[in-house]
């Protein structure tokens, strides 16, 4: 059973609750009190007095006032306080990969089966197909009143449990320092798995097609600090700014959170052997031809585990050792010895290493060419095995 690696798609991830901004002037000043940094300052006070004399004609004297004002500087101490905060520096940004949360699995399935109860064998090219969704989203724990932006880039490993392979899950966003989201801070595409085959059934054979993939998501917790600073409210003691007096230290602040990425496996698929043994006496298959494509989603975790495994693995070879009490007639079609037929063939577009990586660090995409045969051995006469198995040959890799 083979993996394969297809094209893309859009599916929005419902981002986990946010928390409010930490203001970062309050911050600093919150800072500066507890150092107990105090300035020198100059107000303006107004100074107001009453002058009175008395006068008056024909010596009648009497009193009269004049009220005056005059405004003066006045030396002061206060609490140093901040304005016009800024963002100095945002230190690289830490995944917490230990902390990384797997969430439940989905697995994605179509089924093609087939029988073949005719007399004549047929060939038909069949494609399955199965979607999914590759999406990201973001929820910050600590973030800034001050807005600046940064980006969220890395790729991380999810195994696919039962199956034993894993999925390559990718995060890119770019963000900003602020509670407030943006467009850029979330996204969602579907993406599809497709699969071309032919088949080519001899009359008394049944089985199906099979393509699999499985939806996977992981809550990946990140973290940094930034660096601030700001102007000091006007004062006369020389002090412009806060990191004049609040070391590096006093005035990083924190940045983390948590994202919400999903994305879609490479397909497994593979040709199977039918789940009941056909029986083309009965009046439902006898004398046709029949294919039949089925969709189905479960929970990852659902799947019985012997299927699974099975499923999962590339299977270069499953040992029928069925005994033929009459085996003349089936070695007419087959010489003594190991021999067998390619069923279908199919180009397929997987993830090789041989193209290079791209920038999420995943492999980049090359054509190969899948075939899939069934084989015999025969022993005067006697079929003693019967088992599939799969040749898969590098093409060339595809253009960027």
């Amino acid at each position: 059973m083979k993996r394969y690696a297809l094209t893309s798609a859009i599916l929005l991830l419902g981002a986990a609750p946010s928390f409010a901004d930490t203001d970062v002037a309050s911050y600093l000043n919150a800072e500066l009190a507890a150092k107990k940094i105090m300035v020198n300052k100059v107000r303006t006070e107004r100074k107001e007095w009453v002058e009175c004399h008395f006068e008056g004609p024909n010596g009648r004297p009497h009193r009269e006032c004049n009220r005056y004002w005059k405004d003066v500087n006045v030396d002061y101490t206060d609490q140093a306080r901040v304005t016009n905060v800024a963002i100095l520096n945002i230190q690289p940004l830490k995944w917490e990969e230990a902390q990384i949360k797997t969430l439940p699995a989905t697995a994605n399935i179509q089924r093609l089966t087939y029988s073949n109860c005719g007399d004549d064998p047929f060939s038909t090219s069949v494609t399955l197909q199965v979607k999914g969704t590759h999406a990201n989203s973001v929820s910050k724990t600590h973030s800034l009143s001050t807005k600046s932006g940064l980006e969220l880039r890395n790729t991380f490993k999810a195994g696919n449990g039962i199956f034993g392979g894993e999925t390559s899950i990718g995060i890119s966003l770019d963000v900003t320092t602020s509670d407030s989201t943006t467009n850029a801070e979330q996204f969602s595409s579907e993406e599809t798995r497709t699969w071309a085959a032919t088949i080519n059934p001899a009359p008394g054979h049944s089985g199906y097609l099979q393509l699999l993939a499985i939806q996977q998501s992981i809550e990946v917790p990140f973290s940094t600090t930034i660096i601030v600073d700001a102007d000091l409210e006007g004062n006369s003691s020389g002090l412009s700014k806060a990191s004049q007096v609040l070391s590096e230290a006093e005035r990083t602040m924190p940045f983390d959170g948590v994202v919400k990425a999903t994305q879609l496996s490479d397909s497994y698929a593979g040709n199977y052997k039918p789940d009941v043994p056909l029986k083309c006496d009965d009046p439902q298959y006898k004398g046709k031809q029949v294919m039949t494509k089925t969709d189905t989603t479960a929970p990852l975790d659902s799947l019985d585990k012997v299927y699974a495994a099975n499923f999962g693995t590339l299977q270069k070879t499953y040992e029928a050792m069925t005994t033929l009490k009459t085996a003349a007639a089936s070695h007419d079609a087959y010489p003594e010895g190991i021999s067998g037929q390619i069923v279908y063939s199919t180009d397929i577009t997987v993830g090789d290493a041989k193209c290079g990586f791209d920038p999420r660090g995943q492999p980049k995409l090359a054509l190969h060419t899948a075939e899939f045969g069934n084989y015999y051995k025969f022993e005067n006469g006697v079929m003693l095995a019967q088992w599939d198995e799969w040749l898969d040959n590098f093409k060339a890799c595809l253009p960027d």
